[in-house]
Protein backbone atom coordinates (compact mmCIF):
# COMPACT_ATOMS: atom_id res chain seq x y z
CA UNK A 1 0.00 0.00 0.00
CA UNK A 2 1.09 3.27 -1.13
CA UNK A 3 0.75 6.02 2.07
CA UNK A 4 0.44 9.48 0.80
CA UNK A 5 2.30 12.28 2.62
CA UNK A 6 0.85 15.92 2.28
CA UNK A 7 3.75 17.90 1.79
CA UNK A 8 3.51 21.99 0.81
CA UNK A 9 4.11 20.91 -2.66
CA UNK A 10 1.35 18.47 -3.13
CA UNK A 11 -1.07 20.26 -5.76
CA UNK A 12 -5.02 21.27 -3.67
CA UNK A 13 -7.60 22.31 -5.43
CA UNK A 14 -8.85 25.99 -5.25
CA UNK A 15 -11.39 25.65 -3.08
CA UNK A 16 -9.02 24.00 -0.68
CA UNK A 17 -6.66 26.56 -0.63
CA UNK A 18 -9.72 28.79 -0.28
CA UNK A 19 -10.40 27.07 2.72
CA UNK A 20 -7.27 26.70 3.95
CA UNK A 21 -6.51 30.92 3.53
CA UNK A 22 -9.72 31.85 3.85
CA UNK A 23 -9.73 33.98 0.67
CA UNK A 24 -12.57 33.41 -1.87
CA UNK A 25 -11.72 31.34 -4.79
CA UNK A 26 -12.28 34.28 -7.77
CA UNK A 27 -9.75 36.17 -5.74
CA UNK A 28 -7.66 33.52 -6.03
CA UNK A 29 -8.31 33.37 -9.95
CA UNK A 30 -8.01 37.46 -9.88
CA UNK A 31 -4.39 36.73 -8.42
CA UNK A 32 -3.87 33.69 -10.85
CA UNK A 33 -4.56 36.45 -14.17
CA UNK A 34 -2.37 39.07 -12.33
CA UNK A 35 0.73 37.01 -12.76
CA UNK A 36 0.63 36.66 -8.38
CA UNK A 37 -0.35 33.64 -8.63
CA UNK A 38 0.63 30.19 -10.22
CA UNK A 39 -2.28 27.32 -11.13
CA UNK A 40 -1.97 24.38 -12.59
CA UNK A 41 -4.53 22.70 -14.58
CA UNK A 42 -5.14 19.25 -14.49
CA UNK A 43 -7.84 17.64 -16.22
CA UNK A 44 -10.88 19.99 -15.21
CA UNK A 45 -9.47 21.29 -12.04
CA UNK A 46 -7.10 24.27 -11.03
CA UNK A 47 -4.97 23.76 -8.10
CA UNK A 48 -2.19 25.33 -6.77
CA UNK A 49 0.27 24.15 -3.86
CA UNK A 50 0.76 25.83 -0.53
CA UNK A 51 4.08 27.15 -1.28
CA UNK A 52 2.39 28.92 -4.34
CA UNK A 53 -0.04 30.96 -2.22
CA UNK A 54 2.99 31.99 0.28
CA UNK A 55 4.70 33.13 -2.80
CA UNK A 56 1.99 35.14 -3.52
CA UNK A 57 1.02 36.42 -0.36
CA UNK A 58 5.20 37.96 -0.05
CA UNK A 59 4.02 39.76 -3.57
CA UNK A 60 1.09 41.38 -2.24
CA UNK A 61 2.52 42.49 0.68
CA UNK A 62 2.27 45.84 1.24
CA UNK A 63 5.03 48.48 2.01
CA UNK A 64 3.95 50.90 5.17
CA UNK A 65 4.69 54.31 4.62
CA UNK A 66 6.56 56.88 6.73
CA UNK A 67 4.52 59.55 8.20
CA UNK A 68 4.64 62.72 6.48
CA UNK A 69 5.09 65.26 9.68
CA UNK A 70 5.53 64.02 13.18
Amino acid sequence: MIEAIMTDDNPITLAQASALFGIGVWTLRAEAHRGRLTIYRIGRQDRTTVNDMRAMFSLCRVTQKAPGST
